[in-house]
């Protein structure tokens, strides 16, 4: 049993990973050298992003919360595993957080855009001496790995896992195809993100798959870490199987 003091300690590693996020997410990147032969690969006009970061936000959060209540109110006994998959959500976002902000600063790779980010006007040569915002330009310096991309992995990949759990799709026939296509939606939603950083070169392609393989690695480790001990327990989906014997019935047993 999980006693207060093991929840305080729980809820006080989230908070200081989302501390040490912010702090990183601020710092000054290393200034990585750009050689004349690779300009190419970040003179790239800046554009709006397709998916803001306060929308991005928006999904990671309310996405979930949807499907948590939604589980909830289909099956009121699933309270106890929906509470540890929301403990197993947050050490998985707050993980990634720090780990994408710290190896963002400690790469420092130039985004497609930086250029333009650096010169927004004149254009020089010496892209020590950018003319443009600094906080513009150091932003400009991490673009590896995608943020949105570990992030909308991390969260999609996690609630996928979750709702192929809640809806035993490995152990039970029924509507499988239909579950099975309401398990992929979040990952095909994390995957259109992703692809959105290309379009509007915030990203190279590198980047991309980096950040999204680690979000979806995070995901399934902390996942297995918080619910995968044990069978499911959901009753949204009656088995077949469940146990009607009569006294006496030896049926189970093996023949000799």
């Amino acid at each position: 049993m999980i006693t207060s003091r093991e929840n305080l300690i729980e809820i006080a590693v989230r908070v200081v990973l989302m501390i040490l996020f912010r702090y990183y997410d601020k710092a000054t990147p290393f200034i990585r050298q750009i050689q004349p032969e690779e300009l190419w690969l970040y003179n790239y006009p800046v554009t709006a992003s397709y998916v803001p970061s306060p929308v991005l936000w928006c999904i990671c959060i309310g996405f979930p919360t949807i499907c948590f209540a939604m589980f909830f109110i289909l099956d009121p006994s699933s309270r106890k595993e929906c509470k540890s998959a929301i403990s197993g959500l947050t050490l998985a976002f707050s993980l990634n957080a720090f780990l994408t902000a710290y190896i963002k600063i400690l790469v420092g790779r130039p985004r497609p855009d930086f250029i333009e980010r650096c010169f927004p006007s004149v254009k020089g040569t010496d892209f020590t001496k950018c003319t443009g915002r600094l906080d513009h330009v150091y932003d400009g310096r991490r673009s590896f790995p995608s943020g949105h991309s570990s992030f909308s992995f991390v969260v999609m990949v996690f609630m996928s896992l979750f709702s192929a759990r809640r809806l035993e799709i490995w152990t039970t026939q029924r509507m499988r195809g239909l579950k099975l296509i309401f398990c992929t939606l979040p990952l095909l939603l994390a995957t259109t993100i992703a692809i959105s950083r290309t379009c509007d070169y915030h990203h190279h392609y590198q980047d991309i798959i980096v950040g999204s393989v680690m979000g979806s690695v995070i995901a399934y480790v902390t996942f297995q870490l918080y619910l995968k001990r044990g069978g499911s327990n959901s009753v949204m989906v009656k088995s077949k199987t469940s146990s009607t014997k009569e006294p006496g019935d030896c049926s189970s047993f093996n023949k000799l």
